[in-house]
């Protein structure tokens, strides 16, 4: 091999690509980075945009990407109505029941769940300029019950993991009773060492800081 030379490529043009590419795995969406160079090494399709959600040209100015929620297997059979209600650890907002738990049904055990876009809120915004955003993002009642009971079981007392712990809340859209939508709100509440869920209307404001999730 010449001096200089990665076989017939110049080694500092390799190097250099391989700085970028190491860079972009450490950085906020080092995952879907991962899942796809997997793909490249083996010649497998990769960055489609089917499966890395990145069909959309540019986001919203008040949302910055900040990666995926990992894929999850439901452990356990999930019925929502049973494991929406307050107890040791847990707060369950009035309306959270009566808009969202109502609308879902039962899962049983082994149900699989996609890895799922997720954006911080670098600017205040509403539900409805999250909904105009991601017309796709929605999660029906029947998916997100029991997809949040895994994530919170990930992070019991408020340990820090995927869903926000830090004081500022994880949002989701929601399709409830009626086939209407709202966002729901999730967060870890320091004081009294509980997660607690409850449910807003589109049109309500919500906080920069914030993490969105997108169901696509």
């Amino acid at each position: 091999m010449s001096q200089g030379m990665l076989g017939q490529l110049p080694l500092s043009k390799v190097l250099r690509l391989v700085g970028t590419l190491f860079l972009n795995l450490a950085g906020e969406n080092g995952n879907l980075w991962y899942d796809e160079l997997k793909k490249f090494v083996r010649r497998q399709p990769c960055w489609l945009p089917e499966t890395t959600g990145l069909m959309r040209l540019k986001l919203p100015e008040f949302l910055k990407s900040n990666g995926q929620m990992p894929a999850v297997n439901l452990t356990k059979p999930h019925n929502p109505d049973s494991f929406y209600k307050d107890r040791l650890g847990l707060w369950v907002g009035s309306d959270f029941r009566r808009l969202v738990v109502a609308a879902a049904e039962p899962t049983d055990v082994g149900r699989r769940f996609k890895k799922f876009l997720r954006f911080l809120m670098e600017k205040n915004a509403t539900g409805e300029q999250l909904k105009t955003a991601f017309p796709n993002g929605i999660f029906t009642a029947t998916e997100f019950c029991p997809w949040l009971a895994e994530m919170i079981g990930r992070q019991p007392n408020g340990k820090v993991g995927d869903l926000l712990t830090n004081g500022f809340a994880n949002l989701f859209l929601v399709e409830g009773v009626n086939g209407a939508v709202f966002v729901v709100s999730v967060f870890w509440h320091s004081g009294y060492r509980l997660w607690g869920v409850s449910t807003w209307p589109l049109g309500f404001g919500l906080f920069s800081g914030a993490q969105f999730v997108s169901r696509n």
